[in-house]
């Protein structure tokens, strides 16, 4: 059995919210997308990423391949408006059958799981600050507040598919286990290891989402932010 809460929320300093959220549990599919560019289209491209996705799961596309076709449908919609021109998305899509789940991403978005002890994060940032760390050439702490950090190296919408980076993890569920995917609204202002606390807690699943916004919120809320929190079994 699979139980699923969402939040999403502008924050308190940007005029709009730019991510965009999809559930469809009968399909096995969550999806989370962070819209980039200027004019709104930033809101625009997270939308079109999400209603792609939908329809490319549900045709049976395999999910990497389905955040393929999403990044070329984007940019046909930005080079046929220009009012669109720029327009990009991070995503992070996560795909379950059974026990088995999948998590493709491009950008920053993030996807995490939770074993009842232990938080791991699933995926790599695809981020010029991420490249120096991975290099060695900046500690993980210095990365938090280099001025760079929010700078991407791939997005969808964003550059030739050819040169487009979708990474994609995989792996077997345990009773009580919990996805997470989030915005990095949420990475920016709440840590690790606060995640994990809020999420070893004793609140239901949709409490949990919610504390995590409201910690968020409360920590300066500087960007948007969107919670996806999926479990698998448990109580």
């Amino acid at each position: 059995m699979l139980r699923f809460a969402t939040e999403t929320d502008k924050g308190h300093v940007r005029k709009i919210n730019e991510d965009s959220l999809l559930a469809a549990p009968k399909l096995g599919l969550w999806v989370l997308a962070d819209g980039v560019g200027g004019n709104q289209s930033g809101e625009i491209a997270s939308k079109m990423a999400c209603g792609y996705m939908l329809n490319e799961v549900a045709r049976g596309t395999p999910l990497q391949q389905a955040l393929f076709n999403s990044h070329k449908a984007i940019q046909v919609a930005s080079e046929n408006d220009r009012n669109l021109d720029g327009m990009a998305t991070t995503i992070v899509a996560c795909h379950i059958d059974q026990s088995v789940y999948q998590i493709s991403w491009v950008g920053d978005s993030r996807g995490y799981i939770w074993n009842g002890s232990f938080l791991q994060q699933l995926t790599r940032d695809h981020s010029y600050i991420e490249q120096l760390v991975e290099e060695e050439k900046i500690s993980r702490l210095e990365a938090a507040t280099h001025p760079y950090r929010h700078v991407l190296l791939h997005a969808l919408g964003s550059g030739d598919v050819d040169l487009l980076r979708v990474d994609t993890v995989s792996g077997s569920l345990s009773d009580g286990d919990v996805v997470l995917l989030c915005s990095d609204g949420l990475t920016e202002e709440v840590n690790d290891e606060d995640i994990a606390r809020i999420l070893e807690s004793e609140l239901d699943l949709r409490d949990k989402a919610h504390c995590l916004l409201e910690t968020s919120k409360n920590n300066g809320g500087r960007d948007n932010i969107s919670i996806i929190l999926i479990q698998y079994g448990g109580n």
